[in-house]
């Protein structure tokens, strides 16, 4: 028999000729007679059975599936600069933001008081030789990585720029597909860092752009061509105009930055769409109360600290 909805309801086709099915006060139907309930007749139909189920079945279907997501787009992480915080360097490189569209750009903060490596104890002139002193900025991006990853690129700006590096240099193979940095150096007062750097370069040969403008009174163009040295084949881009800041959209290497981060959008395969979440369960009827229940302790909150306003940083001691 064939089955079709209409305007006044459900319809099922007669199950044996001259027979007409009709809607009962219960909702099912009698194949037997059009004028009888089901609940009348002697025997219940072979029809009527299934078609109250699948009755049934439908109404507790009637929750809509959402359709997948559109493909998510490509991460950026972005480390900011000594001193300064992720909202912060956010803030600063709006530009960037607003051209890259298809990124997602993600900005934590570094642990330390917005450092990613500390000061040496002995003050610069006494280099650090200990490969885990910036443990606690490798720990802070392995979560964050872990929790929001995959990302595709990471980008940094004056210690953030160095720090892309060490922490290429830490990271699985892999974790990244280009690399972008902005006023770096390398990390010359921590020597074993350095080292660590130094093992792991050219970090599978990984596209990679280092930016300096011309009028930097921080952080030297000698001191950034020595970071991009230890890159394969980096796209090196010195701004006659620029400072100790990344370039914003009126700089006159705007254009070249933005080609290369489109040529890395073209080659990075984008992410799966996520999947809709699946239907909720029923929930679970609540627990009777334990017959000796344990006070339980409150949660400790950490007050919040505020952050330091971003400041400018000390070129390292060569």
């Amino acid at each position: 028999a064939m089955a079709a909805e209409g305007e006044g309801g459900v319809k099922v086709g007669a199950a044996k000729e001259g027979a007409v099915a009709t809607r009962t006060g219960r909702g099912c139907y009698n194949a037997d007679s059009p004028h009888l309930p089901t609940h009348a007749t002697s025997r219940m139909p072979a029809l009527a059975i299934p078609l109250c189920l699948a009755l049934l079945v439908g109404a507790a279907q009637t929750a809509p599936i959402p359709p997948a997501s559109a493909a998510a787009r490509l991460k950026i992480l972005c480390l900011h600069g000594g001193g300064g915080s992720g909202p912060g360097f956010r803030s600063g490189i709006a530009s960037l933001i607003a051209a890259n569209p298809h990124f997602e750009f993600v900005f934590p903060t570094a642990p330390d008081n917005g450092l990613w490596i500390r000061d040496p104890p002995g003050g610069k002139g006494e280099p650090t030789t200990d490969p885990n002193f910036d443990d606690a900025s490798l720990d802070a991006l392995d979560t964050l990585v872990a929790a929001q990853g995959p990302f595709a690129g990471i980008l940094g700006y004056s210690q953030g720029s160095a720090y892309v590096a060490a922490y290429l240099a830490h990271a699985p193979a892999g974790s990244f597909q280009f690399a972008a940095m902005f006023c770096g150096y390398l990390t010359t007062t921590h020597l074993g860092i350095l080292a660590r750097i130094n093992a792991a370069a050219p970090f599978d040969d990984i596209p990679s752009l280092v930016w300096m403008g011309a009028n930097d009174r921080v952080i030297t163009n000698g001191m950034t061509e020595a970071q991009a040295e230890i890159f394969t084949g980096p796209t090196i881009i010195t701004s006659p105009t620029g400072g100790h800041a990344v370039p914003s959209g009126n700089d006159p290497t705007f254009g070249q930055v933005q080609a290369f981060l489109d040529a890395q959008r073209a080659s990075v395969p984008a992410p799966p769409p996520s999947l809709p979440s699946p239907p909720s369960l029923p929930a679970s009827p609540p627990t009777p109360p334990s017959p000796s229940p344990t006070a339980e302790e409150p949660p400790t909150e950490k007050p919040p600290t505020e952050e330091e306003p971003p400041t400018d940083e000390e070129p390292p001691t060569e």
